[in-house]
């Protein structure tokens, strides 16, 4: 819900605009690599939907947006080969790659006006509360709130964009990994997370019981198992049919989602082309 979580995300950014040190670090993570920046814009989205999800108050979304933006400012004060990140984070020195977090925090520790608690979680998003995380391996209740928000939403970004691993998830199948990690993350938390993007988030390629092929365009509230689909391909013919949308929560059975598509499989265009081609039908 794009219009939901816009115009927050437009505001966090005018008030870390207002903040010229921590806007001037910002800017420089955006120079230097694009693709965090990017990352950072999208976990600032999806931290402002959980916290509605949450029902938070307008100053504690406020505060996950921000977290959003900043949590990974200090990858630009890292030594790091831009081309290294292609491969994705998880081929990283791990312990090259844990400093960003103490780098950003101690950057963001200079501006003035930050919230405590945006600092905190900037230092401890990759935290998990298995005690597996990192820097500190911190566990359990000793993580606050937007510590645990940040890792659900940072790691499902980094799975999504190709962060992580180097290519690009479904958001479904990302969300599948999410839910089998569920040990590593908050079992409340994850489970509000699923429940703001559905079973099968906006963008995703599902498979339909009539053999046709449709990408996730809208969910709905009542069953997050029967999104809205935009139908484009059939996997019998191998070919194009004509696009339309498809509710399935008013099929009443007729039509289901009975997996994820293998889009390279199935011989289809490069997911993320195929994704912005659909969306642009308008």
């Amino acid at each position: 819900r794009v219009a939901e979580v816009a115009p927050v995300v437009e505001d966090i950014h005018a008030s870390i605009e207002r903040n010229p040190h921590a806007f001037h670090v910002l800017m420089r993570c955006r120079t230097e690599t694009e693709a965090i920046y990017q990352h950072m814009l999208a976990v600032s989205a999806l931290m402002v939907t959980l916290a509605k999800q949450m029902k938070l108050s307008q100053r504690e979304t406020h505060e996950a947006g921000m977290t959003g933006l900043l949590l990974d400012i200090g990858v630009s004060r890292l030594e790091i080969d831009p081309a290294a990140l292609e491969n994705g984070i998880d081929s990283l020195d791990p312990t090259l790659w844990s400093q960003h977090c103490e780098v950003g925090h101690e950057l963001l520790r200079k501006s003035r006006g930050l919230p405590k608690g945006v600092l905190q979680a900037v230092m401890r998003h990759h935290e998990q509360v298995d005690g597996l995380g990192f820097p500190h391996m911190l566990r359990g209740q000793e993580l606050d709130r937007l510590s645990r928000m940040a890792a659900i939403c940072d790691r499902f970004d980094m799975l999504v964009s190709g962060n992580a691993t180097g290519y690009p998830l479904d958001p479904a199948e990302a969300m599948n990994r999410m839910m089998q990690s569920e040990s590593a993350y908050d079992r409340e938390m994850l489970g509000h997370f699923q429940d703001s993007l559905g079973l099968y988030p906006v963008g995703s390629f599902v498979l339909l019981r009539s053999g046709k092929v449709a990408m996730v365009v809208a969910q709905d509230k009542r069953d997050p198992a029967l999104p809205t689909v935009l139908v484009f391909h059939s996997q019998a013919t191998g070919e194009a049919i004509p696009k339309r949308t498809l509710t399935l929560a008013g099929r009443q059975g007729v039509d289901a989602i009975t997996g994820i598509a293998d889009i390279e499989a199935l011989g289809l265009p490069d997911p993320s082309e195929l994704r912005s081609s659909l969306f642009g039908m308008g």
